[in-house]
């Protein structure tokens, strides 16, 4: 684009008095500065390496840094040219560099945002480091997205379910009488065995077994469907799949809380599982007993429990306590919410995620 003689004759007058103003030569008009949402856009592109979310940016919004502390030059820059910039070298995909433009300014602008900048970042010709964070009012954002403070509550109760708003009321309630008469009076769900009837263990089940080992009171274990499994972290212990026989789980749990081996002996033997469906056995249950009696000092740690926190807190719900959580200074805030998604939670709340930041308005023109 050529200068007028107007706008060269207003830059060297500025110059002569002692000014050096800035002018960009080439901006359309309309530009303006990125709103909340396309720098939400720009964070998320880049945190999770989905370039799609940087198309929802308009291509009038512009950075503008002027001198500060650390430079006296002018950097300009596209908002969309730097989320395409920054999600190339994140994912390292140079066919998103043809994406990033440059802003052409008067004095010469300093941006590093600009597609040959780009290829040589992806190729390491260049020293770069650098990936954008979400607004700080994050929280207006998850919750246009839809998400809720149970979905908090969810996700901290996925990372360390005892550290949790849910379980810290839990440990409110757990020695109570009032808690363990209501649990006592849970329906039992005995049947005959059968494969056929394979299932989850429901809440009443898994808090049954829960009072059985805590409470050593045996004969709750036999109020538990042996076709039912529990799912979970407590799989781990025996590093197979996360199913496990609740009811043969259960007189595990409490032959170690009692120490009494009368209780293994009530074990189904691993023969007559379902298919898909692990159990410690009679003798993984007698050799704990005596590793138990060697160490005495030894803490085991029995118990089934939830695999996630809604059944948990439904449970709850239906023996009673309206808002099962304890919020405090110590509950996961928004912006931990966000790195848990993004660092910690499975593939697919990752992908549900993106679906949600993509259905958040559009400011493509």
């Amino acid at each position: 684009m050529k200068l007028t003689y107007a706008a060269i004759a207003l830059l060297s007058a500025a110059v002569l008095n002692g000014c050096t103003p800035h002018v960009n030569l080439n901006t359309p008009l309309g530009t303006r500065p990125p709103n909340g949402h396309e720098l939400f856009y720009t964070a998320v592109a880049v945190n999770f390496g989905d370039s799609k979310l940087c198309e929802k940016i308009s291509k009038g919004a512009l950075v503008e840094n002027g001198p500060d502390q650390g430079t006296t030059k002018w950097r300009v820059s596209y908002q969309r040219s730097e989320c395409y910039f920054y999600a190339a070298f994140k994912t390292k995909d140079e066919s998103l560099c043809d994406l990033v433009n440059k802003v052409i300014t008067l004095p010469s602008n300093a941006s590093e945002i600009s597609g040959s900048a780009c290829r040589e970042v992806i190729h390491d010709r260049r020293a770069f480091s650098h990936e954008p964070t979400p607004p700080y009012d994050i929280a207006s954002y998850l919750k246009e997205m839809g998400y809720t403070d149970e979905d908090r509550y969810a996700a901290e109760y996925a990372e360390n379910p005892i550290n949790s708003s849910l379980g810290h009321f839990y440990e409110t309630i757990w020695h109570t009488e009032a808690f363990k008469v209501k649990v006592r009076n849970l329906p039992s769900y005995d049947e005959p065995y059968s494969a056929e009837k394979l299932r989850p263990a429901n809440g009443d089940e898994i808090l049954t077994a829960q009072l059985a080992a805590g409470d050593s009171i045996p004969e709750l274990c036999a109020k538990i469907s042996p076709n039912s499994y529990e799912e979970g972290p407590t799989g781990l212990r025996w590093n197979v799949p996360l199913r496990l026989a609740l009811r043969n789980s259960c007189w595990f749990d409490v032959a170690q809380s009692m120490r009494n081996s009368s209780f293994c002996r009530k074990m189904a033997p691993p023969d007559s599982i379902a298919t898909g469906v692990r159990s410690a056995s009679q003798k993984d249950c007698e050799s704990q007993l005596k590793i138990q009696a060697r160490d005495k000092s030894l803490d085991f740690q029995y118990g089934s429990t939830f695999s996630a926190m809604k059944p948990f807190a439904d449970e709850l719900r239906k023996l009673g306590y309206a808002e099962p959580f304890i919020i405090d200074e110590k509950t996961m805030d928004r912006s931990h919410f966000y790195r848990y998604v993004l660092f910690e939670a499975p593939q697919e709340t990752k992908m549900e995620f993106l679906r949600r930041a993509a259905n958040l308005p559009s400011f493509k023109k």
